[in-house]
């Protein structure tokens, strides 16, 4: 492409000055008053801008190979508003050196080179002065938006957080606020998932199924289901690349995905870790009423559950098995599968 544009820039030259040396033929044998032909005069000026167009064809274009490519590692790391600011910058500054022009006419000779002078200088404190300021100027060309609702945020699925089941609960609470962007790549998923010749598999893959059809049925928050173009790898990854073309959240079940996603630099919300930060904190000599289900792994032990999942070991609650009974927290103990509460019947 670039080779193009130059051949084209070369033709453009020498036809340029070959038109210029027939016309200053012309004008150079009317002025002198030459004996000979003006059209011989004026094919000679031909020739001769051919040779000086192709001349300054050639350099020019060894001149902008060097330069295009300069000028192009210069702003690649500007963005369009950031280009915008500077030629803005520029045009301020040239514009008020305009203003020293009429007492610049009053200076005889080199009256006319102050005035290129001036509009250099202050064009590049213009630019100078922009650049310093591009962030403020970023922020007074930025409407305002008075109405808060209607910046949408994008919140990305993946198919742990569907077949969690949680999710629906969660969207129900009116929390969030946005859009439930699913790519289809995890719908892909779901549903091998949901055929699967495995039962508990094809459980939770229908499960899942059901938990969309609810979250849309519900139309508490809209659903939006993207394709993705580019191929990738895997669907952790279709993930990640949408989450960052969308900049939104990352509603996760899964760990390890959570953690490149964090690493990448987006924004993941992992159910699990919010189930946990929701649970209830409870201090040794509190008070609590819990159902004994079933029997302990220590002789007369009775085993029960928080509402949050946590489990309680209480001593000497055999006894109490099917009854739910009050007991007192005795201990809590932090593991790295979650918090067990040690307790007695009260």
């Amino acid at each position: 492409m670039e080779n193009k544009v130059l051949s084209v820039l070369k033709v453009f030259v020498i036809i340029l000055f070959t038109i210029s040396g027939v016309s200053l033929g012309y004008i150079f044998s009317d002025y002198y008053k030459l004996p000979y032909n003006n059209n011989i005069i004026a094919i000679l000026g031909g020739f001769a801008g051919i040779l000086v167009g192709a001349l300054i064809a050639i350099y020019l274009a060894k001149f902008l190979r060097w330069f295009l490519p300069t000028i192009d590692q210069l702003f690649s790391n500007f963005s369009i508003p950031d280009l915008l600011i500077f030629f803005f910058g520029v045009f301020v500054g040239a514009s008020i050196s305009l203003l020293f022009f009429p007492f610049l006419q009053l200076i005889p000779v080199v009256g006319e080179y102050l005035k290129a002078l001036l509009i250099i200088v202050f064009s590049l404190l213009g630019a100078y002065i922009s650049g310093k300021k591009r962030d403020e100027i970023k922020k007074i060309l930025t409407p305002i938006k008075s109405d808060k609702k209607s910046v949408y945020k994008h919140y990305i699925i993946d198919t742990s957080a569907i077949i969690d089941g949680r999710i629906n609960e969660f969207l129900q609470t009116g929390i969030l606020e946005g859009i439930i962007v699913i790519p289809g790549v995890v719908l892909s998923e779901l549903q091998k998932i949901a055929d699967s010749t495995d039962y508990l598999k094809r459980a939770r893959g229908r499960r899942g199924l059901d938990t969309l059809d609810t979250v849309k049925e519900s139309k508490i928050i809209p659903i939006e289901v993207v394709e993705t173009k580019k191929a990738l790898l895997s669907v952790d990854e279709v993930l990640v690349e949408i989450a960052r073309q969308f900049k939104g959240i990352l509603i996760t079940n899964d760990y390890n995905l959570t953690r490149i996603g964090r690493l990448k630099g987006i924004k993941v919300l992992n159910l699990s870790e919010l189930s946990y930060a929701l649970r209830l904190q409870v201090l040794p000599g509190e008070d609590l009423n819990v159902a004994i289900i079933r029997e302990g792994k220590e002789q007369a032990q009775g085993i029960g559950y928080l509402d949050d999942g946590t489990m309680i070991v209480v001593e000497d609650g055999k006894k109490y098995l099917g009854r739910s009974i009050e007991v007192t927290v005795s201990s809590i103990l932090q593991t790295s599968s979650g918090k067990m509460i040690f307790a007695k019947p009260k």
